[in-house]
């Protein structure tokens, strides 16, 4: 690439960075801005320009780009578990769980037992006060590569419960609500599932079927190698932006 292609790909990069940057401070400002809309739309100009700017190059650097992000992904992944290592007082930042799928009303989202994420995210309820609120996860099964999503947004509440906040500690600063006296970072329903924990019941007293404490859009899950949309499998989930 000459100098001046270098000097626009950084002019794109920093644009969306900016823009990025600036959509929590938008929607806290204006509940009616969907900050998956407004990314969504962000990255495809992003990619537009790109298209624009490289021509015949563009497959080249995208696959370039995925393999940069392959060696990203596994840097992200180490610095994530050396924060758990420091940070695991009376909350969690990582914890491997069971994950699911549903049908969700939009491409990239992703459950959590919090009804409050949920009604924050949509800006129904104030509880929490910061949306908007998303999760990171990994995924890897042994001999595949591993995978990532990035900033998935919680738009529903479950699986199961919805009131298992099971990544806060009973005496965190955000206690966890139901189930306290559970494990940190374990969903009541992988206890109800494999310990018959509360009889094997629910919050509703409906007998658990799986031991999920994450469930995935269909889309997600096939960000993460899922690889169909009955597949089901354990993933690593960050919860540090969550409250």
């Amino acid at each position: 690439m000459t100098n001046e292609e270098l000097e626009q790909l950084r002019s794109i990069a920093a644009e969306e960075f900016l823009k990025c940057r600036d959509f929590k401070k938008q929607i806290e400002n204006d509940k009616n801005i969907s900050y998956e809309q407004e990314l969504k739309v962000s990255l495809q100009g992003s990619d537009s320009k790109l298209k624009t700017l490289l021509g015949k190059r563009y497959p080249e650097f995208r696959k370039w780009i995925r393999q940069w992000w392959s060696s990203e992904t596994e840097y992200r992944n180490q610095r994530f578990k050396k924060q758990g290592d420091i940070s695991i007082k009376s909350d969690i930042s990582s914890q491997y769980v069971y994950a699911t799928q549903y049908d969700a009303y939009t491409d990239r989202e992703a459950a959590l037992p919090d009804k409050y994420l949920k009604f924050a995210n949509y800006g129904t309820d104030y509880t929490y006060p910061n949306p908007p609120y998303t999760v990171n996860i990994r995924s890897q099964v042994v001999g595949q590569p591993e995978y990532w999503a990035y900033y998935v947004f919680i738009k529903e509440a479950g699986p199961w419960n919805e009131n298992d906040n099971y990544w806060d500690s009973a005496t965190g600063s955000n206690p966890r609500r139901t189930f306290t006296d559970l494990p940190l970072g374990k969903p009541e329903a992988e206890a109800a599932y494999f310990d018959n924990y509360n009889n094997g019941l629910d919050e509703f007293d409906r007998t658990v079927l799986n031991p999920a404490g994450v469930d995935l859009s269909h889309d997600v899950a096939t960000e993460l190698g899922f690889g169909g949309p009955l597949v089901s499998r354990w993933v690593e989930v960050f919860y540090t932006d969550l409250p």
